[in-house]
C-alpha cells in the first residue's frame, strides 16, 4: 500500500530496501556531497481537520523531510557541545613550532626558475594531448537549436604512466571528459564518449601538433557534426589542476552505505510539515525541494549542516526544476517562463527567450505522430497482449495513409481511428497543432427567447422571453441577473434594443449580444407590442449578462426533478443529482445529501454521469450504517452518526453514463444499496493516467489499469451495469417534460419505504441503578 525506499548496488546488481514503507516514502535524493540520503513522509499524523457539517475528518499536509546519514562517518550536526573552554599551553607550542617549520618548508619548496612547478611533477607535459584547448563546434542546427555552432574548452592531464583525466567546458556547463577515454599514440586519435540520460555521444579527434580536427555523433538521432581545437597553453595553473584532480578523485570516490539500521538513523528536517516533491541536491549538499501549497509550489533549500538549519527559498514560485551537472545552477519553470538561477536562496527569477525557429517536414513530423500515439499504446497499454490485435500490423495498416494526408486534421483522424482498433474505452486522441477558430464572448441572459412581431408595415419587433432559468432558493450560486432585485423583468416580455440599436429577428437573439459578457448592458423591453411603432410599458434596465449559463441552467434542472419528486413523493423521498465522480460530482452529492437527510428514501440519478475519480467515497456516505442513539432529557435523541440516512435508495442510470459513472451503480449494487433503474451504462472501466503529450501538443490517452472482480473475471469494460429494473427512455413518454424514469423511481422507492422503511427503535426507559448489577438486555 505504501511506498518504500530501495537502493540498488550498481556492482552486485543487488536490491536493498532502505525504509520499512509503514509510512508512504517517496522522492529519495542522495545528497551531492555523498553524507546524506534525504526523502518525504507521509507521517505528520497531528493535526485532523474536521468537518464543518458531517462528522468525519482528514488529515492534509501529512508530509514530513528526513534525513538518513549514509554511513558512521558522516558527523551528526545535532549533537550537543560543551562550552567549557579548556587551555593545554603545550599544545599550542608545538603547534607554533610546526608553523614555523611549515613555512620553512614553503620557502625551500618554491619552484626555481626553469624547473617543473610543483604541481605538475607528475604529468607528461609534453604529451600531445596535454594543456588547455580551446575550439568549436558545428552541426547543432540539425537538434533544433538557434546556433550551429558552440565554443567550447578542453583541458586535459597526462600523467606519467599515461592515464588521461580532463574536464570540458561548453554553454556554462562544466563536465569531465567521459564515460571512456581511448588515446591511440600510433594514429594521435582520441576517442571520448559519454551517456546520459539515455544519449550517446561519441567525439573523434586527431591530434597534429597544437591542432586539433574531429567529428562528434549524437548516436540514438543519427545526427552529426564537427570540431577544431587549438592548443591555447600547456602551462596549467595549479588551481585548474586541482580542481581536475579533485573531480577525478570525487569521481573514483565510493560511498559506503551502512545498510544496518538505515531507517533507524533517520531524523526529520526542522521544517513545518506540508506536501513536499522533486527532492534534489546542490553541489554543497543542500537539499532542495518543492513545497506545495495553496499559494502553488515554491523552491526551498536546507542545509542539514548548518548549526541552525532553517528552510530557506530559492524562489517564491516554481512548478519544476532540474539541477545541472555541477549542482551549482538549475533550471526552473516559473509563471513568467523558464528560468537558470543559482541552486542558492533568495533568486529572481529572469525569463529565457526560448523561441526557437525551425523548419520543419510536417509530412515527417506527421508520421512521427502517429508512430508514436501507437508506441504509447505498445508501451503502456494494461495487457501486454493488446486485446488480441496485431498490433504491429495494425501500424503497418495506418501509417502509409499519411502520405494522403492534407491537415492536421486528417492525422487527428488516422491517430483516432488507429487507436480505435484496440477496441477499448478511454482510448481518445486530442489537440495537436491545428488551427483554432475565433472566438469573441457573447452575453447570455439564461432565458429561451421566441420572436416576437406586431401586425403593420412599419410593427417593431423583438424577442419574446418565454422562460427565465433559475436555481432553487437557496442556490446563491444560480441568481439569473434579470431576477435581481430592483428589477422589472418577467416571463412574456419582449426585449426590443440591446445598448440603444434595434433587436433584428432575422438573425438569432445572441447576435445583438455579442461582446457584452460581464459587461454593463442596457436592455429595453416592453410588455407587448401593439403595432406601427406602438408598444406597452417600455422601459430600459442595465444588467450584466453571463459569459455562460451552464451552472444557471443545471441548477434550475437540479431543482425542477428536486421539486417534482418531492411533490410526486408526498415529501417522503429526496433527490440527488451526481453529474460526475470528479470533485464537482463529489461537491455536488455532499451539497445535495445534507439537506435531505431526513427523507425515507433518496433517489440518486447519475444519468449522464460523465466520470472522474473512483467513487468510494461517495458510497461509504451513502452507505453510513445507523450504530447507535443517545438519550437526551432535553431534546430529541441523537442519532449516531448523526450524518448517515437510514431508508430505502435507489438510483437511475442511462447509456451516457460511464466511466466513474459505471463504478458508481456497481459499487452502489455491490454494497446492497437499493435497485438500479434505467437502461444500462456506457461499460468504460479501463482507466486513465498521465502520458507525456506528443511532439506538436496533441495528447493521446493510453488506458492502463483495468477492472476485475474478487472471483477473477474481467467485468463491465465493454458491457457496462445492467439495471435491475429497465425503464426505456421512449421519447413518446417524454412529451411535456416528463420523465418516465424518474417516475419509475419515485414509484420504486414509495413502495420500498411501505415495505422496507426504516423504523428508529423505541425508546427504552430510564434504567434504574440502585442495585449492584444492570438489566440483563442492558449489557
Amino acid at each position: 500500500m505504501n511506498n518504500a525506499v530501495w537502493v540498488y548496488d550498481t556492482t552486485t546488481g543487488e536490491k536493498h530496501r532502505l525504509t520499512s514503507g509503514f509510512f508512504n516514502d517517496d522522492s529519495p535524493a542522495f545528497s551531492a556531497k555523498g553524507t546524506h540520503l534525504f526523502y518525504q513522509s507521509n507521517r505528520n499524523f497531528t493535526s485532523p481537520d474536521y468537518e464543518d457539517v458531517g462528522s468525519t475528518f482528514i488529515y492534509a499536509e501529512t508530509g514530513r523531510l528526513i534525513a538518513v546519514p549514509l554511513n558512521d562517518e558522516v558527523k551528526n550536526p545535532r549533537l550537543l557541545k560543551s562550552d567549557e573552554e579548556t587551555w593545554d599551553e603545550e599544545k599550542d607550542d608545538a603547534n607554533a613550532d610546526e608553523s614555523e617549520e611549515s613555512s620553512d618548508e614553503s620557502a625551500d619548496d618554491a619552484d626555481a626558475p626553469g624547473e617543473t612547478p610543483a604541481h605538475l611533477e607528475k604529468y607528461d607535459t609534453e604529451h600531445p594531448l596535454f594543456g588547455r584547448w580551446e575550439g568549436t563546434a558545428k552541426g547543432f542546427a540539425a537538434l533544433g537549436m538557434p546556433e550551429d555552432e558552440i565554443p567550447f574548452t578542453l583541458t586535459i592531464l597526462v600523467d606519467k604512466d599515461g592515464n588521461i583525466t580532463g574536464r570540458s567546458e561548453a554553454m556554462g556547463e562544466v563536465d569531465d571528459l567521459g564515460d571512456s577515454v581511448k588515446w591511440d599514440a600510433g594514429s594521435s586519435t582520441l576517442t571520448l564518449e559519454n551517456t546520459d540520460n539515455g544519449a550517446t555521444v561519441v567525439q573523434t579527434g586527431t591530434v597534429s601538433g597544437d591542432a586539433m580536427t574531429g567529428t562528434w555523433e549524437l548516436k540514438q538521432l543519427g545526427v552529426t557534426g564537427s570540431w577544431t581545437a587549438n592548443r591555447a597553453t600547456r602551462d596549467l595553473t595549479a588551481e585548474a589542476v586541482k580542481e581536475i584532480e579533485g573531480e577525478s578523485a570525487k569521481a573514483a570516490e565510493t560511498v559506503e552505505i551502512d545498510l544496518e539500521n538505515f531507517e533507524a538513523r533517520g531524523f526529520e528536517l526542522d521544517v513545518p510539515p506540508g506536501n513536499f516533491g522533486s527532492l534534489a541536491s546542490n553541489d554543497a549538499g543542500h537539499l532542495l525541494y518543492l513545497r506545495r501549497g495553496d499559494q502553488g509550489p515554491s523552491l526551498k533549500l536546507y542545509d542539514v549542516t548548518d548549526e541552525k538549519p532553517s528552510e530557506k527559498t530559492v524562489l517564491g514560485v516554481c512548478q519544476g526544476f532540474s539541477v545541472s551537472a555541477d549542482g551549482k545552477k538549475l533550471v526552473a519553470a516559473t509563471p513568467a517562463g523558464f528560468t537558470i538561477v543559482d541552486a542558492k536562496p533568495g533568486q529572481t527569477a529572469k525569463p529565457l527567450d526560448v523561441q526557437l525557429r525551425k523548419t520543419v517536414d510536417l509530412r515527417e513530423e506527421w508520421r512521427q505522430l502517429v508512430v508514436d500515439a501507437w508506441r504509447r499504446q505498445r508501451d503502456f497499454f494494461y495487457v501486454d497482449n493488446m486485446h488480441g490485435v496485431d498490433w504491429e500490423a495494425t501500424l503497418d495498416h495506418y501509417l502509409p495513409m499519411v502520405d494522403d494526408a492534407v491537415s492536421r486534421e486528417d492525422v487527428s483522424y488516422i491517430i483516432g481511428e488507429m487507436i480505435s482498433e484496440l477496441n477499448v474505452g478511454h482510448a481518445y486522441y486530442s489537440g495537436g497543432d491545428t488551427e483554432g477558430e475565433p472566438r469573441t464572448p457573447v452575453g447570455l441572459l439564461g432565458v429561451d427567447f421566441s420572436v416576437a412581431n406586431a401586425e403593420g408595415g412599419n410593427a417593431p419587433s423583438g424577442f419574446r422571453i418565454e422562460k427565465i432559468y433559475q436555481g432553487a432558493p437557496w442556490d446563491t450560486d444560480a441568481r439569473n441577473p434579470l431576477l435581481a432585485q430592483g428589477l422589472d423583468v418577467s416571463e412574456g416580455d419582449i426585449i426590443t434594443r440591446v445598448n440603444g440599436a434595434p433587436v433584428d429577428t432575422s438573425k438569432d437573439p445572441w447576435a445583438a449580444f455579442v461582446g457584452t459578457a460581464g459587461k454593463p448592458t442596457s436592455i429595453t423591453i416592453v410588455s407587448a407590442l401593439t403595432g406601427d411603432e406602438e408598444t406597452v410599458n417600455e422601459r430600459t434596465i442595465t444588467i450584466e449578462p453571463m459569459g455562460s449559463e451552464t451552472n444557471l441552467r443545471y441548477r434550475a434542472w437540479v431543482e425542477a426533478n428536486r421539486r417534482y419528486v418531492e411533490e410526486a413523493s408526498d415529501g417522503k423521498v429526496g433527490y440527488i443529482y451526481v453529474p460526475n465522480t470528479g470533485v464537482q460530482g463529489q461537491n455536488e452529492l455532499f451539497r445535495q445529501f445534507y439537506g435531505q437527510i431526513g427523507k425515507p428514501a433518496l433517489l440518486i440519478d447519475e444519468r449522464w454521469n460523465g466520470g472522474g475519480q473512483i467513487p468510494t467515497r461517495f458510497i461509504e456516505l451513502l452507505n453510513r450504517p445507523r450504530t447507535n442513539y443517545w438519550y437526551r432529557r432535553d431534546g430529541k435523541d441523537w442519532p449516531w452518526p448523526y450524518d448517515s440516512h437510514q431508508g430505502p435508495k435507489a438510483m437511475l442510470i442511462n447509456g451516457q453514463a460511464g466511466s466513474g459513472g459505471d463504478m458508481f451503480p456497481w459499487l452502489f449494487r455491490h454494497n446492497n444499496l437499493g435497485k438500479i433503474i434505467g437502461t444500462r451504462t456506457w461499460g468504460g472501466l479501463v482507466g486513465i493516467t498521465g502520458m507525456p503529450p506528443l511532439i506538436d501538443g496533441g495528447r493521446v490517452t493510453v488506458p492502463d489499469f483495468g477492472f476485475y472482480e474478487t472471483d477473477g473475471t474481467w467485468g463491465v469494460e465493454g458491457h457496462g451495469v445492467d439495471p435491475d429494473i429497465e425503464v426505456i427512455a421512449d421519447p413518446s413518454k417524454m412529451t411535456d417534460g416528463r420523465d418516465p424514469q424518474l417516475d419509475a423511481g419515485v414509484e420504486h422507492l414509495l413502495a420500498e419505504i411501505k415495505a422496507n422503511g426504516y423504523q428508529p427503535p423505541k425508546r427504552p426507559a430510564p434504567p434504574v441503578r440502585t442495585g449492584i448489577g444492570i438489566e440483563e438486555s442492558d449489557k
